[in-house]
């Protein structure tokens, strides 16, 4: 459709064509998605407000001046898919209140997903479930959703679930309410479906503790449920392949490996213990008070527990990354002559350390050896 550009604003990198309000929906108003589609088939990025207008924001490839006419195309898609995560934000929020006494004080729609902050501190799984089936039998009712302005001097007659500001009823004209029969009268702007059938289905995806005394509840409702139970259903049949199992084995099935694998671990670290002790017992019979050697890096590092020689400085090394360990020297010193010649990273305290070094050691022992005999001397 045509259109006619009231202003333009050409910034570096966008710029910005406003058009008559109502044209476009702003990004964020209400908590709602924008408006999306193309103008002369550029891509609309965003719609911002300014003035009072609705403005879209596409790259900078044309120059457009006031008065012009373009073509605007919306993307329809993404409107009924607005309308649908909108009104069953409005059916959640109106089914928290009724069920649970609950009110929502914070609304945000995403991309993938929208999110209500409820007046209760914990919603547990029962309360989750309870939502969702309520919610979505209300879906299963189509019941209308109907859109209706009327005066700021009217408002009071209707039983509204969230009220209007002194200040709007000051200075609005109309005031636009979204009803759904029988069971919630809001105030609201956005975009929304005729009936509660056309947001098909609801699913709430998780919930968790916000500040205050607050549950922030994750939501999903039209394709983008549908989505997820594809989804999910495609995981765990992955799973099940896995496993070896059913869906409703899957449960214990992993709880079974996991306990096999606790297992597994605490017999591993005991060997890995085993080798460092007797690894060190080897290392603490050398006569130099520099101790090289190489293995897996959990075993190097509990070499040192085990270590009993009076004076040492361990290195050990686990491909390019080296761990060090001493008694008797400060490594903190060391590491500090270290990184003034060679091309170390890394760092240590005065008894434990660690850095990386891609070339061979041989420069580096030699040089440690040097600085050993200059700190016994």
């Amino acid at each position: 459709m045509k259109q006619r550009i009231l202003m333009t604003f050409d910034k570096k990198d966008f710029s910005l064509l406003c058009f008559e309000k109502g044209t476009l929906y702003v990004d964020g108003e209400g908590g709602q998605l924008g408006d999306r589609g193309k103008i002369d088939g550029n891509k609309i990025l965003q719609v911002k407000r300014v003035d009072g207008y609705p403005c879209a924001v596409i790259e900078k490839k044309n120059n457009y001046s006031t008065g012009e006419f373009v073509e605007l195309e919306l993307d329809l898609e993404r409107r009924v898919d607005i309308a649908q995560q909108h009104t069953a934000q409005h059916l959640l929020s109106a089914v928290a209140l009724r069920e649970l006494d609950a009110e929502t004080v914070g609304f945000q729609m995403g991309e993938e997903f929208s999110t209500i902050d409820l007046t209760i501190g914990l919603l547990e799984d029962k309360m989750k479930r309870l939502l969702e089936d309520v919610s979505n039998d209300c879906i299963l009712k189509l019941l209308p959703v109907t859109v209706k302005e009327v005066d700021p001097s009217e408002i009071f007659r209707y039983n509204l679930r969230k009220s209007v500001s002194d200040k709007i009823l000051e200075k609005a004209e109309k005031i636009r309410l979204v009803k759904i029969e029988g069971i919630d009268v809001s105030p609201c702007g956005g975009f929304h479906v005729k009936n509660t059938g056309e947001v098909g289905l609801l699913k709430i995806l998780k919930v968790e503790k916000v500040k205050g005394n607050l549950t922030r509840v994750y939501f999903v409702a039209g394709k983008r449920a549908i989505r997820v139970f594809q989804n999910e259903h495609s995981i765990l049949g992955s799973l099940g392949k896995l496993l070896t199992c059913g869906y409703h084995e899957l449960v214990s099935r992993t709880q079974s490996i996991l306990e096999d694998l606790k297992i597994m671990n605490n017999r591993i670290k005991g060997y890995v213990e085993r080798i460092a002790k007797e690894t060190a017992n080897n290392l603490s019979e050398n006569s130099s008070e520099l101790l090289l050697y190489e293995d897996d890096e959990e075993i190097l590092s509990m070499i040192p527990r085990f270590l009993d020689k009076e004076c040492y400085i361990f290195f050990g090394k686990a491909g390019e990354k080296i761990i060090l360990a001493s008694k008797g020297y400060d490594l903190t010193i060391l590491v500090k002559e270290l990184k003034s010649r060679f091309d170390i990273k890394g760092g240590a305290g005065k008894t434990r350390g660690q850095f990386v070094y891609s070339k061979e050691l041989d420069e580096l022992i030699e040089f440690t050896l040097h600085w050993m005999k200059g700190e016994k001397s």
